[in-house]
């Protein structure tokens, strides 16, 4: 028998944990929601939520054993503890007592196999005994969903590797996928400076638009945002009661805004939801869920303005996500991407693209890349995203200091089967130099920060012609050695002579 030493497993940390990240992410860390850190360690994710004024409490078997468990939260996170229960009985009940504690949403964190080493550790039940003395299971991706969902009967969510959420209230799961692919409306920068337009119309109208001119601008914001006419309760009361009380309501006062402001941005913000609802309900149609009678009100005024009925936008997302069987509408959605500078399409067999542009790829790819997270999680965190044309398989790319470095290395790459609902990690820390990243500004787009930088690197790069450049490029080996022969050197992104 092993005494296994499990509060040694805590450990100190100076900023939040990847958990609470994820909930921060996704606006459950916004102080509305209350929150239980259940097996909170030394509590320091606890401290920090604390300095940020958020109700939290933390309770642990060694740590704070006194914390009273009989009040719900919406929020608990389970974070990093049942990796480190060796009896497999305990392990299942740890986790479905963390969910009886809430009252939305439970976030359930392990560690991964493939992102840990296990040198010097033995063997012992289902996992490994460390050299603290600690146990250490380390689930794959996919055993982890199962195992959740075999505990709880619950569909868990990925949203990180190793981090899953498992929703106990529906409407909150709901949102959470609606708003997980939905794209920041693009509001128009002028309404906040510009004067109405010229109203070649009756003296009254015009005289109500240049008096309520600050309120019709407040309307027309939340339409732009919402893609639709928005109900009297989507808005800021200082906007409702002038619309409600002395412009006649929100259709009359659109009227006034719409003609003072124009149509164009609507229409954009028209056409984007439409998009995304679509989107939302492809990856719906995939995850087979079970479908609600009871929606957010939210979502049933977009899906009546949009759709005009429930049956019709689920009949639109399930085309959409069917197309995706036809390997022709993956790649002609690659080639429309490139063509808009959205990524770099390599020899008609992938797009390797940003990770931020993500919700500005067509329609399919993003319905690709959302199958992907259901399995991994979100993949917003990875530097750079492959997106496989004709093998199912989507690939995520991890560098040093992408953002700060003209040639990043790359630390990790995971590859997502989502044909074999599976994921490998690949981790080249371990190598004596890691694999450079050629040519970064093929997959920047031309308004992201640091493009236009990154690109007059890359064209001195290639300007020199020693460089093969397909494929991979050069090892770094290869590379130096042949910047040190040419008497350069790279200085920030700047390719200089050597004095």
């Amino acid at each position: 028998m092993v005494n296994v030493a499990r509060h040694k497993t805590a450990i100190a940390r100076h900023q939040l944990s990847t958990p609470f990240q994820m909930l921060a992410r996704h606006g459950f860390l916004d102080g509305e929601h209350s929150i239980l850190d259940y097996g909170c360690g030394r509590g320091d994710d606890i401290a920090i939520l604390q300095k940020a004024e958020l109700p939290v409490r933390g309770w642990d078997p060694h740590f704070a054993p006194d914390t009273d468990l009989s009040e719900l939260a919406d929020v608990v996170n389970l974070g990093f503890v049942v990796n480190v229960i060796e009896d497999s009985h305990e392990r299942e009940e740890a986790l479905r007592r963390s969910f009886s504690l809430c009252r939305r949403c439970l976030s359930v964190s392990v560690m991964i196999a493939g992102r840990a080493q296990t040198e010097g550790m033995r063997s012992y039940s289902d996992g490994h005994i460390t050299k603290r003395g600690t146990f250490q299971k380390y689930f794959t991706q996919a055993e982890f969903v199962q195992f959740v969902k075999k505990v709880l009967g619950q569909e868990p969510v990925p949203v990180a590797p190793g981090v899953v959420f498992v929703f106990r209230d529906e409407l909150a799961e709901q949102r959470f996928f609606r708003n997980r692919h939905r794209r920041e409306p693009r509001l128009a920068e002028l309404l906040s400076i510009v004067s109405p337009l010229t109203v070649k119309r009756a003296r009254s109208r015009e005289t109500l638009t240049q008096q309520y001119f600050e309120v019709l601008q407040g309307l027309w914001k939340v339409a732009i945002e919402l893609g639709r006419l928005p109900a009297e309760d989507e808005l800021f009361s200082d906007i409702r009661e002038p619309v409600v009380k002395e412009l006649g309501g929100v259709r009359r006062a659109s009227a006034l805004a719409r003609r003072a402001f124009g149509l164009k941005e609507f229409h954009e913000s028209e056409s984007a939801r439409i998009e995304d609802l679509t989107v939302y309900f492809a990856l719906e149609a995939f995850n087979r869920r079970s479908r609600y009678r009871e929606l957010p009100i939210e979502l049933q005024r977009d899906i009546k303005a949009f759709f005009g009925a429930y049956k019709n936008a689920a009949e639109a997302g399930k085309e959409l996500l069917f197309s995706l069987g036809n390997p022709e509408t993956i790649h002609k959605a690659c080639q429309v991407a490139a063509s808009q500078n959205l990524g770099h399409l390599e020899d008609d067999h992938s797009l390797q693209f940003h990770s931020a542009l993500l919700e500005r790829l067509p329609a399919p790819l993003r319905v690709y890349a959302g199958c992907a997270e259901r399995l991994f999680g979100d993949i917003r965190a990875a530097d750079l995203v492959k997106i496989h044309i004709g093998s199912g398989k989507l690939t995520l790319l991890y560098f040093d200091d992408f953002e700060g470095k003209p040639l990043p290395g790359m630390v990790e790459r995971v590859k997502i089967k989502l044909r074999e609902l599976d994921v490998d990690f690949f981790d080249y820390t371990r190598q004596n130099s890691l694999p450079l990243l050629y040519l970064k500004s093929r997959y920047m787009a031309p308004d992201q920060p640091g493009y236009d930088e990154q690109r007059t690197f890359d064209e001195s790069l290639k300007s020199l012609g020693v460089f093969d450049f397909s494929s991979y490029g050069p090892d770094q080996d290869t590379f130096w050695r042949t910047l040190d022969e040419l008497r350069l050197e790279i200085r920030g992104f700047n390719l200089s002579r050597l004095n």
